[in-house]
């Protein structure tokens, strides 16, 4: 196993290298700036990009994002892991709002399955 530490503009470097991902450079540096505050020396990350592009996406605007989940900023602020980037772009954990969504649309609640200390 190599490890190897990284500089932020790296790590973006590689996000943005990524050819089946559409990061902005707002995005990917908020996609860093998230993980670097989410982890530290006890806590390390395994850099992914695969695993980045499958369970966060991107948008230019919270608003954009949440007329594609069909919902409001709203009701998106309150159930979804958002990263807010420079412009106004965001960063949005994919897995969390699109099981949201589904159940949403089915008029389920499904809060109190959602750990507390998620956001």
């Amino acid at each position: 196993m190599i490890i190897m530490e990284m500089t932020d503009s790296e790590v973006v470097g590689l996000l943005m290298s990524d050819e089946n991902a559409n990061w902005s450079v707002n995005q990917a540096f908020g996609l860093v700036e998230f993980l670097g505050e989410v982890h530290d020396e006890d806590n390390p990350y395994t850099l992914d990009v695969i695993a980045l592009r499958c369970e966060f996406s991107g948008y230019k605007s919270i608003e954009e994002c949440a007329k594609e989940y069909t919902m409001t900023v709203e009701e998106l602020e309150e159930n979804a892991l958002i990263i807010f980037c420079d412009d106004g772009e965001i960063v949005i954990h994919n897995i969390k709002t699109k099981r949201l969504r589904a159940s949403y649309v089915r008029g389920e609640n499904i809060s109190d399955e959602i750990p507390q200390n998620f956001n």
